[in-house]
């Protein structure tokens, strides 16, 4: 097992403000997807059934 000695360095600035952007974006698209699946099953299977699949998928 190698022991890794190198230090991360401290991101700060434009590249952090721009990968905070990116993550925050990525989070929003990812919620909005999970919305857009929700309701791809309750137009299938109901809401209760999509509400099941749904909180299975949070745990």
């Amino acid at each position: 097992m190698a022991i890794y000695t190198q230090e991360i360095p401290k991101v700060t600035g434009k590249d952090a403000e721009m990968f905070l952007a990116k993550m925050a974006h990525s989070e929003k698209r990812k919620q909005r997807a999970l919305e857009r699946k929700y309701l791809q099953d309750v137009a299938v299977c109901g809401v209760h059934v999509a509400r099941e699949l749904n909180n299975k998928a949070d745990n």
